[in-house]
């Protein structure tokens, strides 16, 4: 066991800056930068990771450089450069949106902790390791092989530094346990530069020298963080002068976390009593370790009163085993723990201690609250607390936390208003999971009372009226529903309760200016008690609570999506208010501008007073006409009523305002019987068809299809089209605004053509008149859209009896794309239909809505395709589809693919995300191959399939089920997967011919990878070349459609490698022959990736082909993006041999 460097690579600021500003296609981080309000001359930035959840653990596990470097929680404060030199050191040089930054000075704001994981009881099953006392449990050393299972990489990095310190340092190694409380992250710095207290969340920090700076950030990316910062300086006021200036000091490149608990606006699983911060480490900015030892932090935290979280020390330990053995005590004993007792659960901390014999440390140990402060002072305590060294942290939560968690996890899937789960199947799920995690362990109560729990709460999430209540404090819900379970409270829950409770409301006071006096305006604030006042409102402002109080001196715009969130009052908006605002306004015009309120100045400024007031009233009573007739409960017209009596008034309808919907079930219960009920001839039926797919993939053929077979049978055919919508919307937008092309017009009608194409599809279902009637939806829906399309569907379900059929284009073969560590991206609409809509969008140049240049047509297409990435078609039957129709847009039989046009289509595929648009750069080579291809297609009458598809679904069988509409599908695709044994003997062969190559070719190249990989292989080192995978497997191999041959799963292939492929600094591949009886078994000879260079990109089977094979090495050049690249291919002198079994994908 070998001594590593944990950290495997750490950068300095600059470049972790750099590298989070890159903004390159494959960065994995982002970053927020802002401009200290009240000093200009620093910028604070937060960096972070873009993914979230498990996919950010396993960003953590993978990436060395993100777990090095990326804490939980970054911030740096960067000093610009303002005088630029003649010579700018490139060093120093970052780009921020595009723009460049000199730095003159860089330094950490704050920093988290290092990202730790969950501890399972399997890492601790380890301690059983042959000569563990002598060895560990560790094989290698720590740089962690992508080849490594994900538990093993984190086993590592919690225990590797662990076992070093007792069994190489001599060192003994102290646990400590602290409670994991359940709150949101909270982290507080010092700069001595701005003089201000940095206060952050995980991702979010800002700069605040007294409380009311927090005033100025009014981004609503910092509302969270200044409602800690508001609890901060609460806590603050507890410090005397010398304290705080003391706390200044030891906060001075060092940050304090905490969690930040009680807030019922962000409840979590457990209860606390009162709003309060729990802190729990200390941080030392400039050091790679994950934080100070413990005992240092509580000495902190007992110094200036700080509440932190219970700790305590499980024990000191000089032995592995009974280290392990400790662990794994400890570990039963917290997962057996409640909620109440236990919270969430704890964090331990593995510290090494060089002077196991200090008693003095190990008194503190046992000892460890806040009235020991006296203690703490003791030198001799930071004497022996400096021989102390965090090594890592892991996490151990209670089961009955993951348990409620798991709970709410499913509750909402269940309680979601576009795609709700089935309560039933995830309730069955749920005691799945559970009992696999409980197994052995003990639980504070029976299991069958969690499940009781589970069945009840999903019950009530089933129903609308107790939705809100669910998602906003989940606390008090499960409190109810324990109570139920306990027989403690009613049934059905809460239907006596009626909270007295108000809806947070803006109250909006629309005057002529200097209509309304200071005194007057005091008594608004007198009387309303707001919360906030302000001076500009939009129907998208938010109140948190309360009220909010606005004056307004001009018009505000309500439109029809008013979410009924304000008051308007319109106070003084008569031709009396405007001649006597119009008189105070001239005792203005001469008063010197710093005593006229900055409502009057804008008025001053105009020539025309008096007809810009006419005008502004002219507004005010179209509005006051507007709400009046729309929402006649949310307008008060005061005309010029006293000011008590108007107060009055709006106290009274505040009263009479409906509560909001979460706090009144019975209200809930009254608007439910009140909706439109269906339409007695309930008899009566409507098919709704939904295509989805990408453009030009035949729609007109399958509606002229429809057509015909409507009249021919007699049955009633509505078409909504899309496209005519949008159209016609342009051109209305267009001739009220000469000045705008189609493109800016397209872009504007978005909302005024959706809303026109369903309230057409409402009126088509609420005009049925007979006993069936298919309705066809003629616009794409991508996975995108589908769900807002379903929402809208079902809001018209109420006038009519509706049916919903997906159309989708049946594809003989999925495309599948090869990714790296043996993922890939499946499509299930086929290369060919691509290639289809892709040649015909090239030669459709007057499509209504699809115009422009070729690069921006097939850009259209490709982003749409890309939306299909992954999604399976059936999986939509459990979102509302009663069917899905696969009818058959192309002949995929009869013609075969140019191989470079895949290549490139491929190319683009990889080289953008989902739901967004490719840049012009990776579609170039694609649109060159388009425009030159000559492929034609034969084409299918959709008619046949379509009678066999509609008569089974409107003759309404109810034994007809949804697959017998589908085609019998065979399996498209085959990859073999090798056994794991071959993987070192493999590794041998390959540096013994890599050997052979560099003794014939001087290339320097072949030398430079043949030293790392050998390093790799004798040692374990880190190296720039990865093993492919844990399992060696084919690239995935697409099964031609004419193969009959019945293929199975799990096939036991032999196979026998019989050249080495070699692209220096990329990838290593075996070329291998299978031995196979069948002669038609789809699969001859494989390219098996086995050894590859990081960063570099997959070159596909195409490629692979081009390379020459014979009985002697040969060198072929093959280009590998754009570039020109050698291509060794050496001859084996004894073959080596390869089992695995077949994979197989429909």
């Amino acid at each position: 066991m070998e001594r590593q460097e944990k950290w495997l690579e750490k950068l300095d600021l600059i470049s972790i800056l750099r590298w989070a500003t890159s903004g390159l296609p494959s960065q994995k981080l982002k970053y927020a930068g802002l401009l200290i309000p009240f000093d200009n001359d620093y910028i604070l930035y937060d960096i972070s990771t873009k993914s979230k959840g498990c996919d950010e653990d396993k960003t953590y596990i993978k990436d060395d450089l993100i777990r090095t470097n990326i804490r939980r929680g970054n911030s740096i404060f960067v000093k610009p450069q303002k005088e630029i030199k003649k010579y700018i050191d490139p060093e120093k040089l970052i780009k921020d949106n595009g723009k460049d930054i000199i730095i003159e000075n860089i330094l950490w704001a704050r920093k988290g902790l290092s990202k730790f994981f969950d501890l399972s009881i399997e890492f601790l099953n380890h301690r059983q390791t042959k000569n563990l006392m002598l060895t560990g449990s560790f094989s290698g050393s720590f740089p962690i092989s992508l080849s490594s299972s994900h538990k093993e990489a984190i086993r590592r990095m919690i225990f590797y530094e662990a076992e070093f310190a007792l069994l190489r340092e001599g060192a003994t190694i102290d646990l400590y346990k602290l409670n994991k409380a359940n709150g949101e992250n909270a982290q507080f710095s010092y700069s001595p530069h701005l003089n201000a207290w940095i206060i952050a969340s995980k991702n979010v920090s800002l700069a605040a020298r007294v409380s009311e700076d927090l005033k100025i950030y009014s981004n609503n990316r910092y509302e969270f963080v200044k409602v800690i910062g508001e609890e901060w300086f609460k806590i603050l006021l507890n410090l005397n002068e010398q304290e705080l200036e003391e706390l200044k000091q030891d906060l001075t490149g060092f940050t304090i976390a905490g969690e930040y608990v009680g807030d019922l606006n962000h409840q979590h699983l457990v209860r606390y009593q009162k709003i309060d911060i729990m802190f729990y480490a200390y941080i030392n900015n400039e050091s790679s370790r994950p934080c100070l030892p413990p005992l240092r932090a509580s000495a902190l935290f007992a110094k200036y009163r700080l509440k932190s979280v219970k700790m305590e020390h499980v024990g000191n330990f000089a032995s592995l085993a009974v280290f392990y053995s400790a662990l794994e005590n400890l570990y039963k004993s917290i997962s057996s723990q409640s909620l109440e007792s236990e919270e969430e659960g704890s964090v331990i901390y593995i510290v090494k201690n060089d002077h196991t014999e200090n008693h003095l440390l190990t008194s503190a140990s046992e000892t460890i609250s806040q009235e020991n402060f006296d203690f703490y002072m003791n030198p001799e305590f930071y004497s022996a607390v400096n021989s102390q060294e965090t090594l890592s942290l892991c996490k151990i939560k209670t089961l009955e936390y993951r348990i409620f968690r798991k709970l709410r996890q499913k509750a909402k899937a269940i309680s979601s208003k576009k795609n709700p789960a089935n309560a039933l199947i995830l309730l069955n799920k749920l005691k799945k999971e559970v009992k696999d995690l409980v197994k052995d362990y003990e639980l504070p109560r029976p299991l069958d009372y969690y499940f009781e729990i589970a069945a009840t709460a999903f019950e009530y999430v089933k129903e609308s009226k107790y939705i809100e209540r669910f998602k906003k404090g989940y606390i008090d819900f499960l409190d109810k529903i324990r109570q139920i379970v306990d027989g403690v409270a009613p049934v059905p829950f809460l239907s006596h309760e009626k909270s007295i409770e108000r809806k947070p409301l803006s109250i909006i006071i629309n005057s002529p200016p200097c209509f309304i006096t200071p005194k007057e305006a005091e008594l608004f604030l007198d009387v309303l008690k707001p919360n906030e006042v302000v001076y500009q409102w939009n129907e998208t402002s938010k109140v948190e609570k309360g009220f909010k109080l606005c004056f307004l001196s001009h018009r505000v715009k309500i439109s029809k999506n008013f979410k009924q969130n304000a008051l308007i009052v319109f106070y003084g908006a008569t031709s009396e208010g405007i001649i006597r605002c119009e008189e105070e306004l001239k005792a203005y015009a001469n008063a010197n501008p710093s005593t006229v309120p900055s409502c009057v100045l804008p008025f001053l400024k105009r020539k025309d007073i008096g007809p810009r007031l006419s005008k502004l009233l002219s507004e005010w009573t179209t509005d006051k006409e507007f709400l009046q007739n729309q929402y006649p409960a949310y307008v008060i017209d005061a005309e010029n009523k006293p000011i008590k009596e108007l107060l009055e008034i709006i106290q009274e309808r505040i009263e009479e305002l409906p509560a909001p919907i979460e706090n009144d079930m019975q209200k809930v219960e009254e608007e439910q019987k009140e909706c439109p009920e269906k339409p007695i001839c309930s008899g009566k039926m409507a098919y709704i068809i939904v295509p989805m797919g990408i453009p030009c993939m035949g729609k007109a053929s399958f509606l002229a299809a429809l057509q015909r077979y409507s009249d021919e049978n007699g049955i009633v055919l509505k078409t909504i089209c899309s496209d005519d919508i949008r159209n016609r919307c342009m051109s209305e937008y267009m001739k009220k605004r000469r000045n705008y092309d189609r493109e800016k017009a397209f872009r504007k009608t978005h909302n005024s053509s959706r809303t026109t194409f369903f309230d057409q599809l409402k009126n088509a279902t609420m005009s049925n008149s007979h006993e069936k009637q298919i309705i066809f939806l003629d616009k794409n829906h991508p996975p995108k859209s589908i769900m807002c399309t379903l929402q809208e569907i079902k809001a018209v379900e109420a006038y009519s009896n509706l049916k919903l059929i997906a159309l989708v284009p049946e594809c003989r073969e999925p495309l599948i794309i090869q990714l790296r560590n043996k993922k890939k991206n499946t499509y299930e609409i086929s290369l060919s239909m691509l290639i289809q809509c892709l040649l015909r969008v090239r030669d459709r140049k007057q499509h209504d809505i699809i115009n422009g240049k070729l690069f921006h047509r097939l850009s259209i297409v490709l982003m749409m395709y890309q939306m299909y990435q992954n999604v399976k078609f059936e999986d939509y039957l459990s979102t509302g589809f009663s069917y899905i129709m696969r009818i058959p847009f192309t002949d995929e039989s009869s013609w075969e693919i140019d191989p470079n046009l895949t290549e490139s289509i491929i190319k683009v595929l990889s080289g953008f995300d989902n739901n967004e648009f490719p840049h012009k750069s990776i579609v170039t080579n694609l649109e060159q191959e388009i425009e030159k291809s000559t492929l034609s297609f034969p084409i299918i009458d959709p008619y046949p399939a379509l009678c066999e598809q509609i008569n089974l679904i409107l003759n309404g069988n109810s034994e007809t089920k949804n697959d017998e509409i589908q085609r019998e599908k065979a399996p498209t695709a085959i990859e073999i997967e090798f056994n794991v044994n071959s993987k070192p003997g493999l590794i041998s062969i390959i540096l013994e011919n890599l050997e052979k190559l560099a003794s014939h070719y001087e290339d320097q190249e072949i030398r430079s990878d043949l030293a790392e990989i050998h390093e790799y292989a004798n040692n374990g080192n880190k190296s720039i070349w990865n093993v492919c995978d844990e399992l060696l497997h084919t690239e995935t191999v697409n099964i031609d459609k004419n193969y009959d041959e019945n293929l199975e799963e799990k096939l036991h292939i032999k196979s026998r490698v019989t050249h080495i492929i070699y692209i220096p600094k990329n990838t290593i591949y075996c070329c291998s022959c299978i031995d196979v009886e069948n002669d038609s078994f789809p699969l001859k000879n494989l390219y098996i990736p086995v050894l590859a260079y990081q960063n570099s990109q997959p070159i596909n089977n195409f490629q692979l082909k081009q390379v020459i094979i014979s009985e002697n090495s040969q060198i072929t050049e093959i280009q590998v993006d754009e570039s020109p690249k050698k291509a060794y291919s050496i001859p084996l002198s004894e073959l080596y041999k390869l089992e695995g079994s077949t994979q197989l994908y429909y």
